[in-house]
């Protein structure tokens, strides 16, 4: 197992490579001394709201089509039941109408 250390002020002393693998936690260490190194902060710190930002609209979009599936299912359940008790109570008038006309004879 091959581990590289860097240290350095400057993150773009660090190759692409291994920046893009620690993400943030390189961001979280960055210090900004310089207008140039203060305006990669705030984009870099922008884009990470960004991402953030994103990620949440995805979860909320998951959630609801989550919560519109769980409605539907529980409609269709509900109106499968009013069908249930529909029926019944067309059986149960069909089987008095019987029971009526087979008193009546």
């Amino acid at each position: 197992m091959r581990i590289n250390y860097f240290i350095t002020q400057n993150p773009k002393n660090i190759p692409d490579g291994v920046l893009s693998q620690l993400g943030n936690k390189i961001q979280h260490a960055l210090h900004a001394y310089t207008p140039t190194e203060q305006k990669g902060a705030k984009a870099a710190a922008q884009k990470e709201e960004a991402a953030r930002q994103k990620e949440q609209e995805k979860l909320e979009a998951a959630q609801l089509k989550t919560q519109e599936k769980e409605q539907l299912r529980l409609q269709k359940e509900q109106e499968k039941e009013a069908l249930r008790i529909q029926k019944a109570k067309e059986e149960e008038e069909k089987a008095a109408g019987n029971v009526f006309e087979v008193g009546s004879e």
